[in-house]
């Protein structure tokens, strides 16, 4: 049974999260303070120590503390309200596994539990896995069995760990596996023409399909999210270096892969993190990296943001090496490895069907507007990278709503009354959506929002088109009539396989809309 130690001197909060936890079939125990915590768990195993941080006799970062040197394998969240003085990276810099602030949800508690046991499991299963590769290896030497055979198996048991690791990262966030597998790729690619030897090429490789792993540690919220990151959201993503690297610190005998994850984002000018090297600090491994990393980062389309072309992240590249961020010769060779050869041609399949499942939910989620209930347009591009649209097999058309003079309808109804009316609107536009579909059988027509306007994508045939889009139209004259909200909708009709990016680009731009 997974056992929790509760630790708060507010005796409410202590029995409301023992009676949840031991609700939901965890063996819990309580402490009115870190002292007593600290008697508890002498002779004790618990899994969790829940704590909060302002307490009498030991606070809770005194708590954290002891926990961390005495029961390294116990992990700790931490609960407060004083966010002024504890903030989230205090906590998970001093050795926390997470961190709630009070007021909160039962559910919330419940979640992170469930994250801490899951990635405990995870880890538990990898360690156990490294041992048993590591005692397969001395098996091996001991025997003294030939050289050649001792090194294909050593071989083997790493390529597999690294896979192991690789589908774990795949399964948590699949943009970010498709990015390590590419940047390794491009890598390897670099490091050949450097002539660099087979040994550190493999290391490079290897590193490369790791170099994010620290990234399933950082929060749902941060790692997953649609949108442009906030100071705090870029702060916590800036972990992940450090976060991959303790993992291979202890783990892997092999100090340049430990390395070339901790310091993939560092700079030659000592501008980058999470440690400022500079210059020589910095090995030919890692500087290639950093080109490798930058430049898919740059070429790859991402839900929040467009593509660029290679010519012009190929300008970006030389720009930072003249400002000496990073390596010239490694971006020079690295032109030469793109000539004839795409990077982008390297994509996986979320081959498994739970692995679709999760993946879909997740977007699904994080691109829900929170207020309208509406999802917001770029959700289009992952529905398209996971195959969801019909685009390539059917033509499609996409209709935007385009309302006009909405800041004089702010001025002359208000805010708050606009602000309903446009949810009216939208509920009304989604209504007519969902009877369109039902009455199709599937869900050929999806409708998103975009900056105060309303988005359709539909894949039909033209007469049952017409039927939907007069429906729409209807829907925007009746709010004209009712309350003079005036839209001037525009539609653009796509050829079966014509690209997303595109299309949306047409559409927005108005060039060759026509009026519906």
């Amino acid at each position: 049974m997974r056992r929790v130690l509760v630790v708060d001197d507010d005796p409410f909060i202590r029995e409301i999260v023992s009676r949840l936890l031991t609700a939901h079939g965890y063996d819990c125990q309580v402490a009115v303070d870190g002292q007593e915590a600290v008697e508890r768990l002498v002779g004790s195993e618990f899994d969790v120590v829940i704590t909060d941080m302002m307490m009498p006799r030991l606070d809770g970062m005194q708590l954290l503390a002891h926990v961390k040197e005495r029961y390294p394998g116990t992990d700790v969240l931490v609960i407060t309200g004083h966010t002024e003085t504890y903030i989230y990276s205090n906590i998970i810099n001093a050795g926390g596994t997470d961190f709630i602030i009070k007021p909160f949800e039962n559910d919330e508690l419940e979640a992170k539990l469930n994250r801490i046991f899951r990635e405990r499991k995870l880890i538990r299963g990898l360690e156990r896995e490294i041992g048993e590769r590591r005692e397969a290896e001395e098996k091996l030497l001991a025997a003294h069995r030939e050289v050649a055979a001792a090194n294909r198996a050593k071989d083997l048991l790493i390529s597999d760990l690294f896979a192991t690791m690789d589908e774990m990262l795949a399964n948590r966030d699949h943009y970010t596996f498709e990015h390590a597998v590419r940047v390794a790729e491009i890598s390897k690619r670099i490091g050949q023409r450097l002539g660099l030897p087979g040994e550190e090429i493999e290391v490079l490789e290897r590193a490369c399909l790791v170099h994010d792993i620290g990234k399933v540690a950082i929060p749902d919220d941060i790692l997953l999210k649609p949108g442009q990151f906030d100071t705090q959201d870029r702060h916590i993503m800036r972990l992940h270096p450090q976060l991959g690297a303790n993992l291979f610190t202890q783990k892997h005998h092999d100090r340049r892969v430990a390395f070339i994850i901790r310091h993939h984002h560092e700079r030659l000018d000592g501008s980058g993190y999470p440690d400022g090297l500079a210059g020589e600090e910095l090995g030919v491994l890692v500087r290639i990296v950093m080109v490798a990393d930058i430049y898919e980062a740059l070429v790859a389309r991402r839900p929040y943001k467009k593509p660029m072309d290679k010519a012009a992240a190929l300008d970006m590249l030389q720009m930072e090496a003249r400002q000496g961020r990073i390596d010239r010769m490694v971006v020079t060779v690295l032109e030469e490895v793109l000539t004839g050869w795409d990077p982008l041609t390297i994509s996986r399949e979320l081959v498994a069907g739970y692995m679709m499942d999760l993946e879909l939910f997740r977007r699904k989620a994080y691109f829900r507007e929170p207020l309208s209930g509406f999802y917001n347009y770029r959700y289009l591009y992952f529905l398209d990278d996971t195959h969801v649209l019909g685009r390539r097999e059917r033509p499609y058309d996409l209709l935007v709503t385009n309302f006009v003079a909405l800041a004089d309808c702010y001025r002359r109804l208000g805010q708050v009354l606009v602000d309903q009316i446009m949810d009216e609107i939208g509920q009304n536009l989604h209504d007519a959506v969902e009877n369109f579909n039902r009455e199709e059988g599937r869900e050929n027509a999806r409708m998103f929002s975009r900056n105060g306007d309303y988005l359709l994508y539909v894949e039909c045939a033209p007469e049952r088109l017409d039927q939907l889009f007069g429906k729409i139209v209807a829907c925007l004259n009746q709010a004209r009539s009712d309350w003079q909200v005036i839209s001037q909708p525009y539609s653009r009709h796509f050829d079966k396989g014509a690209p997303l990016d595109q299309a949306l680009g047409e559409l927005f731009r108005g060039e060759a809309g026509s009026a519906t």
